[in-house]
C-alpha cells in the first residue's frame, strides 16, 4: 500500500526532471520563410506560436549559419548558436511565456544552402521539429528574375503540391499543411535558373547598328 502512495510522487519527480524540449510542447503555428539572395545566400525566418508555455527550445539547423536574430511577444527569449556532435542548433531559454504571449521569431543566414547542378540552382532544406504542429506554412522566394526551370513546372519543386505566387519581381513557392504529428521532418526543394546576362560588347555593337541604320534611313 505504501508503494502505491509513493508511485504518484515518483512520477511527478520524473516528469519534473525531463527537459522542456522532451516534454514536447505543441505548436499552434509553425511558419518558415526562405528568401534566396542574388549572391546565393539564404535568409530564413522561423515563426513559432506555442500552445503551451515552455522555458527552453533546441531548434536544429541543417547547416552552419550566421546573423542570428530573435524577437518574441513574451518578456525574454535568449537564443544562441550551439553545436553538438557536428550538428548545429539554435538553443533558446525563455522567460515569461504565457498562453497569450507565446510568439517567437528566429532569423538567420546560411551561405551553403544553394547548390549548382547542370547550370541550374537547387535549394534543399530539411526542417526538423520534435513536436506536434497544428498549422504549417512554408514559403520559398526566388531571387529577382529567378525562374522555375523544369517541365511541367511542378517538377521544379518538392513536395509537388506546392502553389506559386509572384509579386512581379520574385516567384514564390509555398506549402500549407495541418495537424502534423511529432517527429516528422519537413523537406522542401526548389530548382531554378537565372536569365543569361547579355554581354556588354554585344549591347554596344547592337546599339551602333541601330544608330547606323537610323542614320541611313535619314539620308
Amino acid at each position: 500500500m505504501k508503494q502505491l502512495k509513493l508511485f504518484p510522487l515518483i512520477c511527478i519527480l520524473v516528469l519534473a526532471a525531463v527537459p522542456a524540449t522532451v516534454r514536447a510542447t505543441n505548436l499552434e503555428y509553425y511558419g518558415i520563410e526562405d528568401v534566396i539572395g542574388e549572391d546565393l545566400s539564404l535568409q530564413t525566418t522561423v515563426t513559432m506560436k506555442f500552445l503551451e508555455p515552455t522555458d527552453h527550445l533546441d531548434y536544429p539547423v541543417s547547416g552552419d549559419f550566421s546573423g542570428l536574430a530573435v524577437s518574441s511577444s513574451f518578456p525574454k527569449a535568449s537564443c544562441y548558436k550551439n553545436e553538438i556532435a557536428a550538428k548545429y542548433f539554435i538553443s533558446c531559454d525563455f522567460s515569461g511565456m504565457t498562453e497569450e504571449e507565446n510568439l517567437l521569431e528566429i532569423s538567420f543566414t546560411r551561405n551553403d544552402a544553394i547548390n549548382t547542378v547542370d547550370g541550374k540552382f537547387q535549394l534543399e532544406t530539411n526542417h526538423e521539429i520534435s513536436m506536434p504542429i497544428k498549422d504549417v506554412f512554408v514559403i520559398i522566394r526566388l531571387p529577382k528574375n529567378g525562374l522555375l526551370t523544369e517541365t511541367p513546372v511542378n517538377n521544379s519543386y518538392f513536395p509537388q503540391d506546392g502553389k506559386i505566387l509572384s509579386d512581379g519581381r520574385h516567384i514564390m513557392v509555398y506549402w500549407e499543411q495541418s495537424d502534423m504529428p511529432s517527429g516528422r521532418g519537413l523537406e522542401f526543394s526548389v530548382v531554378y535558373g537565372l536569365p543569361q546576362a547579355v554581354p556588354i560588347d554585344f549591347v554596344v555593337y547592337l546599339t551602333l547598328i541601330v544608330i547606323i541604320a537610323m542614320f541611313g534611313i535619314g539620308l
